[in-house]
């Protein structure tokens, strides 16, 4: 129980500042969405970007799926309901 509201709390975190929630947005909108794509649709550093992404990750709200040197980026169910 105490888990699940550690985590319900980063979550929280996280989407009450606006590029991690602009982020989220654009993953559920784009075709094949990877970082550098991302960076870009919501105007931040690459830096602030994967520290982001890699939040996202570790709460499982995003997977990514290396393609050659890019990581495609995919929403989880878990990601899909946040989006909504």
């Amino acid at each position: 129980m105490k888990a699940e509201t550690d985590r319900s709390e980063t979550i929280k975190r996280l989407f009450l500042q606006d590029k991690p929630a602009e982020i989220l947005i654009s993953i559920a909108n784009m075709n094949l969405p990877y970082a550098s794509r991302i960076l870009k649709e919501v105007d931040t550093t690459f830096a602030h970007a994967v520290k982001i992404l890699s939040a996202m990750e570790e709460l499982g709200i995003i997977e990514t799926e290396k393609s050659g040197r890019i990581k495609n980026l995919k929403l989880t169910p878990h990601g899909e309901a946040l989006a909504e």
